[in-house]
């Protein structure tokens, strides 16, 4: 399998899958950062999947929802993009375009791996504040800052539960198809971030 991901954060979401790549198979995990908005972001995952001599099995769109309003012609054309039928000989492409959407931020998959965060809203702030108290009291540091540019991956690794994680996400992304079956995208909280985590956590070295 050969994966491209394209996000629109340098720092957090960078930072984070860099350790994914790190224990994939050499090549098989390619990342790409383009800053803007969504309909940025698919422009350079269309460019990227252009130029490579051998096609990407899935390319990744990351992003938080955040106030982006071009987030629902970014899935359609993405769905436009990716073949009818996985491998299908007759497509133009044998390529799949995937939208790794969060609502609200980065920071609410991160929480999913220490608690289940209900079903109301939940904004940025109220995420990082959430995981500086589990953080602080996970490493016995009362002083610990959560910070966007840390090593969150190794933060996660050694002190929350990556299973979890995935479950509770699975059980929002559900909750959100209900309420929003056109645009679950449109929901806070949801997200499509564990599908990527767990295409990536097969693509690791033995």
């Amino acid at each position: 399998t050969f994966l491209l991901i394209v996000m629109n954060g340098e720092q957090t979401e960078k930072k984070y899958f860099s350790e994914f790549k790190k224990r994939a198979d050499q090549g098989s995990v390619i990342l790409k950062v383009r800053k803007g908005d969504p309909t940025k972001v698919l422009a350079k995952a269309q460019e990227e999947a252009s130029l490579s001599k051998v096609p990407y099995d899935e390319v990744w769109l990351v992003f938080d929802k955040d106030h982006y309003q071009s987030l629902s012609s970014v899935v359609s054309e993405a769905k436009k993009l990716s073949p009818k039928k996985a491998k299908s000989p007759s497509s133009e492409t044998e390529t799949r375009f995937e939208v790794g959407w969060i609502n609200n931020s980065f920071e609410l998959w991160f929480l999913l791996h220490f608690k289940d965060v209900g079903s109301s809203p939940i904004e940025q702030k109220t995420c990082e504040r959430e995981l500086q108290k589990f953080l602080r009291k996970k490493t016995g540091n009362p002083n610990f800052k959560y910070e966007k540019n840390g090593n969150h991956y190794k933060l996660l690794e050694q002190h929350g539960v990556e299973g979890e994680a995935i479950n509770r996400a699975n059980k929002l992304l559900r909750e959100a198809k209900k309420k929003r079956p056109d645009a679950p995208w449109e929901v806070n909280p949801s997200t499509r971030i564990h599908e990527l985590v767990k295409k990536l956590r097969k693509l690791e070295s033995k």
